[in-house]
């Protein structure tokens, strides 16, 4: 890749695979290049001047600081590419947008000295879910601090945010961002450019549920399984392969029922149930719908408790619970159809 001035004549070869913006002012010319890189040149003469501090790197874990205002530096990781520059000449700052959606904010009235004074860490595509962390009877057994809520995104990533953070900002990437929980190897493929999809092109998670205890999370992806996380230490406790097919709704039986359940559904026309009591074993599989599930509900109090769902074949299907030896058996006690798809 190389710059070009506009008079022609000279050009200067930049040293990276690809340049992808320009900003410009009276006393530099800020050029946006892959693997995080600004190189910062003379307008006059394109004098090489200096290349500007990179962002994060890919895979960056939020939770380990490095010492304040300094971002660690590593020649082997991979950082995402610069697509966007602005310059305010009044304020002498220079904001970055790049590759995974991640935006900075650097403070270059010294280009000797650059300072980072905002960054923000976004998912890099599309987010699927959002999910509040309940308000607990007792907060001391909370895993999570108050206003938390969690996303889920097609970029193999699961994120930690509070709605409501301290003054004090919580990590030197991103103030409201607390945990970013990858899934994967390849953290430049999955996490940034979701090469590692399935076999119909789709990757990442599609849904998340929370347990109303706040101790377990549950997230299904686009290839149909289905993660329990602890909530605690964000760590994975159980992989199961549910299902054919995109994850489409989780839900988990309210305490008010009586029973510890949890319900998955999917394209693949299935519901499955689930115990968390036996460690998410699966417990019964119900194939009533024609089409994709788009709903499931537990409602009713124990032991009257009831499994609602509805779906793209323009149905809704209730069904019945009842005590079959050690296991809870649900069986339809009644179908209605509508004229039109349901959604929830």
């Amino acid at each position: 890749a190389g710059l070009f001035p506009w008079s022609g004549g000279a050009w200067v070869n930049l040293k990276t695979s690809a340049a992808s913006s320009l900003a410009v002012s009276e006393d530099q010319i800020f050029c946006g290049c892959a693997d995080g890189l600004v190189r910062v040149f003379r307008p006059t003469d394109l004098q090489y001047i200096t290349t500007l501090q990179r962002p994060h790197r890919l895979g960056v874990d939020v939770t380990q600081n490095p010492p304040h205002g300094h971002l660690p530096a590593s020649s082997e990781a991979q950082h995402p590419d610069t697509l966007a520059l602005t310059f305010d000449p009044q304020g002498q700052r220079l904001t970055c947008v790049y590759s995974d959606h991640s935006v900075y904010v650097w403070d270059v009235k010294d280009v000797g000295n650059v300072r980072k004074l905002y960054s923000a860490l976004y998912h890099s595509s599309c987010v699927w879910s959002v999910e509040m962390y309940p308000d607990l009877p007792e907060p001391s057994s909370a895993c999570l601090p108050p206003a938390s809520f969690l996303t889920c995104s097609s970029d193999n990533t699961i994120r930690l945010w509070q709605a409501d953070p301290p003054a004090l900002c919580q990590n030197l990437y991103s103030q409201d961002l607390l945990r970013i929980l990858y899934v994967g190897e390849n953290l430049q493929a999955e996490g940034e450019r979701s090469e590692a999809a399935g076999a119909d092109g789709k990757a990442g998670f599609r849904v998340l549920a929370i347990s109303p205890d706040g101790q377990h999370l549950a997230a299904g992806d686009r290839c149909g399984n289905l993660r329990i996380f602890g909530l605690q230490f964000l760590d994975e406790l159980v992989k199961i392969e549910a299902h054919d097919s995109d994850v489409l709704c989780l839900e988990f039986s309210p305490p008010s029922t009586g029973v510890k359940l949890l319900a998955s559904a999917s394209r693949d026309r299935l519901i499955h149930i689930f115990s968390l009591e036996k460690n998410y074993s699966l417990e019964q599989t119900l194939n009533d719908h024609s089409a994709s599930i788009t709903a499931v509900k537990f409602t009713g109090e124990g032991p009257e408790v009831r499994l609602v769902s509805c779906g793209a074949d323009k149905s809704i299907y209730f069904q019945s619970a009842e005590q079959a030896e050690d296991v809870l058996m649900f069986s339809r006690r009644h179908h209605v159809v509508e004229k039109t798809a349901l959604y929830d």
